[in-house]
């Protein structure tokens, strides 16, 4: 038992500095390249990497946790009785999308409680724009103006209407072109910023939520082949999210909110060696009994073949109560990562026209313009397919 602790902990602890590194050093980079003026190829590089980590949310999302709480809940309603109303019911698929009302009312009350308090966040002095980038104040290949980031509550993507004329100022006057069928909902472009921080605020939470949890199964682990091939993908994993996760603080943080996102950042990665540590200890004080697939512990009592010890039940073990409520937390955690992508990063990456090209200040033809799309899908699909592939990896 000494030396499967010990495994762990020096596999966890690889896993964390490997975390640490990634995290922080996506962070400063890319802190840096949006403080100074970069070149259009940094920024080219800047949104490729936005594109890449849809992809790998969505993998996240659906191939992580939704998966695992589906088997979950499926588990539980198989425990029911057969007249039970909830035996058929689809109640992954109602809890995912409950869920994203929830983050829905969450988010547009935290922001009403903010504007009630001018001296604290919604203060326009209180953050700097000076952080958005070379993004900010951008006139895209077909005269439009764009705030990038800041402004992205006003895209439709369905719009209903006709697209309004441009009123294109004359090139002597100023380059800024006014759009009148377009309105802003997130007010000032600093509570726009307020809103997007707030968004990354959540899915921190999200990610840590899913951090933990695939630590606990870590800490849960029976076998040091277990351990060896869960750390290995573990790893790859966490580097991936925790890269990410860097990225998108330093796009939204400004001056005020960069200690804060750097708080952000040391929380989320505690939770890899907190998880791992409650898991190890769940396991010591309650050993869960292992039984080969498909045999009953008679049966297998009763062989004369040796049982290989596989275990059929989930890691925290009977507890109905406990697999219910992880499988909730999976779920939440799923619907946020839906909501910062499609509700944040998409539509900013669509409303910026999809500025994967290395340089956005030469007017392009059309032709242009829809590679660079492709190339930004390309890039979200690579991310995703990249977590599909660490999913062929036994956990164990």
């Amino acid at each position: 038992m000494v030396s499967l602790f010990l495994l762990k902990a020096v596999l966890c602890s690889i896993t964390l500095a490997t975390n640490t590194i990634s995290a922080f050093v996506t962070f400063c980079v890319c802190s840096r390249v949006n403080k100074n003026a970069s070149s259009s190829r940094e920024q080219s590089r800047l949104a490729l990497a936005n594109c890449f980590s849809i992809g790998l949310f969505l993998s996240v999302c659906f191939l992580g946790l939704y998966h695992s709480s589906s088997i979950k809940l499926r588990m539980v309603q198989d425990l029911l009785h057969t007249a039970h109303f909830l035996k058929s019911y689809p109640i992954s698929e109602a809890t995912l999308c409950f869920g994203l009302f929830i983050l829905w009312l969450l988010e547009w009350t935290i922001r009403s409680i903010i504007e009630r308090f001018p001296s604290s966040l919604s203060d326009d002095r209180s953050l700097s724009l000076s952080n958005t980038g070379s993004r900010l104040n951008e006139v895209d290949e077909l005269g439009d103006f764009v705030l990038g980031d800041v402004l992205d509550d006003r895209i439709n993507l369905l719009p209903t209407t006709q697209p309004a004329k441009l009123d294109v100022d004359p090139p002597n006057g100023p380059d800024r072109v006014e759009r009148p069928d377009r309105r802003v909902y997130g007010g000032t472009p600093t509570k726009q910023l307020n809103s997007n921080f707030l968004r990354t605020v959540f899915l921190s939470s999200a990610m840590g939520i899913h951090s933990f949890l695939e630590a606990l199964g870590y800490g849960l682990l029976d076998t040091a082949h277990q351990v060896y091939t869960m750390a290995f993908a573990m790893t790859l994993h966490q580097a991936l999210c925790s890269g990410t996760l860097g990225l998108r603080l330093a796009r939204v943080s400004t001056t005020s909110t960069h200690r804060k996102a750097v708080i952000l950042l040391i929380f989320y990665l505690l939770l890899v060696p907190f998880g791992a540590f409650i898991g190890f200890a769940i396991h010591s004080t309650h050993p869960v009994p292992v039984v080969p697939y498909g045999v009953s512990p008679t049966s297998c009592a009763n062989s004369t073949t040796p049982c290989l010890p596989v275990q059929i039940l989930p890691p925290l073990g009977h507890s109905v109560a406990r697999q219910v409520i992880m499988a909730l937390l999976q779920n939440l955690a799923a619907a946020t990562f839906l909501y910062v992508v499609f509700v944040e990063m998409l539509p900013a990456e669509v409303n910026a026209g999809m500025p994967c090209s290395y340089d956005r200040r030469i007017r392009l033809k059309q032709k242009t313009t829809a590679s660079r799309g492709v190339l930004c899908c390309l890039s979200g699909m690579f991310g995703f397919l990249l977590i599909a592939g660490l999913h062929l990896i036994p956990h164990g």
